[in-house]
């Protein structure tokens, strides 16, 4: 049954191309040229056959034009690959019939001796020395050429069409080295991320910041009296961020994905400047909380504590906002506006691991960033480049600043007002020739 449906469907797909050839063989054969340019023709006519049932399939998913513009090389390289596999089954066929072939095109019956004499006349074009003879009189007795020359025109397209034979039939392998390129690419994909989410993803860590509760009255269409509520984020008046980053390369089958482990130092302190549209007597100084965010838990090393104003706290996993992140820790802790005004210095280590990528949030008014690092092969990435930099075989330094006139924001702000994830900056570790 499988057998009967499959010359059923070689049957309805061959017809065009039975269709064509019944066209135009006959006007090939009435041509008054010799068997060269003939065969030449023909060899053409299924070149362009081959070009249009590859692209059939290629037409389905892809409009073409887009298939050009979008460099689909992956659809591409099916589309060369179609075309060579029938492209050479339809010149295999000829060949192994080539005597009908060339009795059809009417220079009378050969043997496949006299097709290679003819196939290297071909090739050799129309250099005739004293020591070659022509095709004509290397051809047996009982056949008839017409003696006709060879145009040099005629040569120069004999020429153009086996160089780009020869191109098509050689573009087989690059498709499959191509096709192994992106196997073992996207198997280095798979594999990063496999080891990455039992180590720790890539890490984009945000500056310690307080939230506390806000609230505000106002009068709705109906006249009456209504109270909302939402947070209120404290950021950092002064920051001064310490990183020093431990690379690791840990292989897999013959793939290597590179870890880190780093030892991160957070100073600073708070001194809110209060935006004239905030009435402080609203903010419940009572249920504020002092915050961390960062990207994957897993890279948590040790217990995180806080040193705010002298006192020590440790710090739990939730966020009570998402603003920057959605995943974090915070504690409960005692402040007051007296204690702002003043200013309230903190401190915190942080040890933490990561996959390749590590970012920050520049959550301050004025701070400063220093990352350094054993890997020689940096890429400083993100929202803004480092304001300095060195880099040698040894590791590399980079330090970025920020301050008030250049970000933003300030150092107080609404829940949901700003996503300040689009500041992220920091350095991605690069394997210069991975695998």
């Amino acid at each position: 049954m499988v057998a009967l449906f499959a010359i059923a469907v070689s049957l309805v797909g061959s017809f065009p191309v039975l269709t064509t050839f019944v066209l135009v063989l006959p006007i090939l054969q009435l041509q008054k040229v010799n068997i060269q340019i003939k065969i030449g023709w023909l060899i053409l006519i299924t070149l362009c056959i081959a070009l249009i049932y590859s692209l059939i399939p290629t037409l389905l998913k892809f409009h073409f034009l887009q298939l050009l513009l979008s460099g689909a090389i992956s659809n591409m390289q099916n589309f060369v690959s179609i075309t060579a596999i029938l492209f050479l089954c339809a010149n295999t066929a000829i060949i192994l019939s080539i005597k009908h072939v060339v009795k059809y095109l009417s220079i009378g019956a050969i043997n496949t001796s006299t097709y290679f004499i003819l196939l290297n006349q071909i090739l050799k074009h129309s250099k005739k020395t004293n020591n070659n003879m022509s095709i004509e009189q290397n051809l047996p007795q009982q056949t008839n050429l017409p003696e006709q020359q060879t145009p040099k025109s005629n040569s120069l397209i004999i020429k153009g069409i086996i160089t780009g034979v020869l191109i098509l039939v050689m573009l087989i392998p690059t498709v499959f080295i191509n096709n192994l390129i992106s196997e073992r690419e996207n198997r280095q994909k798979e594999v990063v991320k496999e080891v990455s989410s039992k180590w720790a993803a890539a890490q984009t860590l945000s500056a310690p910041f307080i939230t506390v509760p806000y609230s505000t009255q106002y009068t709705n269409t109906d006249g009456k009296l209504k109270t909302s509520s939402t947070n209120l984020i404290l950021l950092a008046d002064q920051l001064n961020v310490q990183a020093t980053i431990n690379p690791e390369i840990r292989p897999r089958s013959i793939y290597k994905v590179l870890l880190y482990k780093s030892i991160i130092n957070f100073n600073g302190s708070f001194k809110p400047d209060w935006p004239a549209d905030i009435n402080i007597a609203n903010i419940d100084f009572t249920k504020a909380k002092l915050c961390f965010a960062l990207s994957d838990y897993k890279g948590i090393e040790e217990e995180i504590f806080i040193n705010y104003n002298g006192i020590k706290y440790l710090l739990n996993p939730t966020l009570p906002i998402t603003d920057f992140g959605e995943v974090g820790l915070s504690v409960p802790m005692a402040t007051n506006v007296e204690q702002l005004k003043l200013g309230a210095a903190f401190n915190m280590q942080l040890k933490l691991k990561g996959s390749e990528q590590l970012h920050f949030l520049p959550l301050s008014s004025n701070s400063l960033f220093n990352i350094k690092s054993g890997w020689p092969n940096p890429s400083f990435d993100g929202n803004s480049l480092p304001n300095t930099r060195t880099y040698n075989d040894s590791g590399f330094t980079a330090s970025w600043k920020f301050n008030r006139a250049n970000l933003p924001f300030g150092t107080v702000l609404k829940e949901g007002v700003l996503k300040a994830t689009n500041t992220a900056f920091g350095v991605t570790l690069v394997q210069p020739a991975d695998q």
